[in-house]
């Protein structure tokens, strides 16, 4: 391995542990970026699709993340007809997203803030469980640290780890909500319209539960862990009553209790704790004032990230850029 493969390595290593998978259309990718792994984000499947910016990851292209084919042409994949649950009763008929080569996004409402600021900013410390080396033998190491993204609904975005602008990581745009749902009978993989979505926590449960697969995991833990996903990841981006809708769906979750407390830095908040079917514990904490996370501990990746600052904000300090990936445009290669 060359020196160049090596710091590619360390970085992808880096990236895997607080990026969702990469989703790109391999039809438009170079060759040395067809790298594929079976990764999955929970049960859920949560689609966060994203290109690395930068120039740390060395000529011969090594540790580029995985890649797994996406939409053709950008566009929101195709719901399908489910034979057994109808979910709930879409509040509107979803609309369809279209993406541009240059990441905007348009069909699907935009950011829900007021204002002209583009992006959602969130600084986070993210501590995050390890085996080291992985395999027999290996033992558990914690991972610490120090994570920024600028996101948006209606254009790409960056992610920035420990500071270093020099390999930070550039994001599709997240008008994808994470996971699936079944409305009206009928399976979204991909859905991009949250106005569709019942703001009545029963309702929006089974709209979750309902198109959540019958076997793996426990789908009281899977629900959990879709709700920490969507929170973590999109908590700034969804309307408030849909946040805290997200939030009733999680304190339903069987085994789940709800109280006031405070975070792992003494901050008060309503707590959510609950007990997952292998005996570890799940935790959020959130600001009743502003619905938004404080604290999340996800059991699924041995993960916990304290949210340290959350807003709108003007730009991004480095352009989101997908040349190194080698992909065409941000419809086919970087959307989420």
């Amino acid at each position: 391995m060359t020196a160049d493969e090596d710091i590619a390595q360390q970085l992808r290593d880096r990236v895997e542990r607080v990026v969702p998978q990469v989703v790109v259309d391999v039809r438009n990718v170079v060759p040395r970026a067809r790298r594929r792994r079976a990764v999955t984000w929970g049960t859920s499947a949560a689609i966060v699709l994203v290109a690395v910016v930068g120039t740390v990851w060395g000529a011969s292209g090594a540790g580029l993340p995985q890649v797994v084919p996406a939409v053709p042409d950008g566009g929101t994949p195709a719901p399908s007809a489910s034979p057994d649950a109808v979910g709930a009763a879409a509040l509107v008929p979803p609309a369809v997203a279209t993406v541009a080569d240059d990441g905007t996004v348009t069909g699907v409402p935009g950011d829900p803030w007021d204002g002209d600021a583009a992006y959602w900013y969130v600084l986070a410390e993210k501590r995050t469980g390890e085996e080291v080396p992985p395999g027999p033998g290996s033992r558990s190491e914690h991972i610490d640290e120090r994570i920024e993204w600028w996101t948006s609904r209606e254009r790409p975005g960056l992610l920035v780890i420990d500071g270093d602008l020099g390999r930070a990581i550039g994001l599709g745009p997240l008008d994808v909500l994470s996971g699936t749902y079944l409305l009206d009978g009928v399976r979204y993989d991909a859905l991009s319209d949250p106005r569709s979505l019942p703001t009545d926590p029963v309702d929006l449960t089974r709209a979750i539960a309902d198109a959540l697969p019958t076997d793996g995991p426990s789908r009281d833990d899977a629900l959990f862990e879709q709700v920490i996903e969507e929170l973590s990841h999109r908590g700034g981006l969804l309307p408030r009553d849909l946040r805290d809708a997200y939030w009733g769906v999680a304190a339903l979750v069987p085994g789940t209790s709800s109280s006031t407390g405070q975070d792992s830095r003494g901050r008060a908040g309503e707590v959510l704790r609950r007990t997952a079917a292998d005996g570890t514990q799940a935790l959020l904490v959130r600001d009743p004032a502003t619905g938004l996370l404080l604290e999340s501990r996800s059991p699924q990746y041995d993960e916990r990230t304290l949210f340290l600052e959350q807003r709108p904000v003007e730009g991004t300090p480095v352009a989101p850029s997908l040349e190194p990936l080698g992909c065409e445009s941000w419809a086919v290669c970087a959307r989420g």
